[in-house]
């Protein structure tokens, strides 16, 4: 796994951000770091299956169509009977989007942003290395979410390098506990790239 693509393709992102918003001269790492925790919470709360006070733990893997609340059927309202949704065509979703997956990758989207803050040179050289997946077969979901969380503030302590790596080494093994492939990841962050730019040109 090579995030050195994914570097590249975030930086004329980044541009059009910095110039569009004349943040040329200004240390945007902070408001970064805020930005990543707080996607990671939003990533948190679609994840779900650590809110044992809640019956809905499932995590959310597909928007439910609001008119049939995903039964895919709804009551004629003349003669009572029910017939397959016309919002949704039956299908009981609204769209394909996948919100888990859409706020794990505005995670990535971040922490590319905070390596090109870092070091930009560094990350979009060609022979950058490949990245590990670190996980632990013995950490829980929450464990892995929590982990996380350590290593974004350890590495606002002092932007160490180092620390950087183990941070996306352990946002990518969140990633792999969540059951994304690389694939769909990289698919996913490509797609939003565009919406982020088009609303960039829109004047977001």
């Amino acid at each position: 796994m090579n995030l050195s693509n994914l570097f590249e393709k975030q930086l004329p992102l980044r541009e059009k951000i910095i110039n569009q918003h004349n943040l040329q001269d200004q240390d945007l790492m902070p408001g970064l770091i805020l930005a990543f925790q707080v996607e990671l919470g939003e990533l948190a709360n679609e994840q779900r299956s650590w809110k044992h006070w809640s019956k809905d733990q499932k995590p959310r893997t597909k928007i439910i169509c609001i008119a049939c609340n995903g039964a895919g059927e709804v009551y004629h309202p003349i003669n009572g009977i029910q017939i397959t949704c016309p919002h949704c065509n039956g299908e009981g979703i609204e769209s394909p989007v996948n919100p888990l997956l859409e706020e794990y990758v505005d995670g990535i989207s971040f922490i590319l942003e905070i390596g090109l803050e870092l070091s930009e040179e560094w990350l979009i050289d060609e022979n950058y290395p490949t990245y590990w997946i670190t996980t632990d077969d013995t950490q829980s979901i929450i464990e892995q979410f929590q982990t996380v969380y350590r290593e974004i503030a350890d590495f606002s302590r002092d932007y160490d390098v180092m620390t950087y790596s183990e941070l996306v080494s352990q946002y990518l093994g969140l990633g792999k506990m969540l059951g994304f492939h690389w694939v769909e990841i990289e698919q996913a962050y490509i797609a939003k790239r565009e919406i982020n730019l088009k609303r960039q040109e829109e004047g977001y």
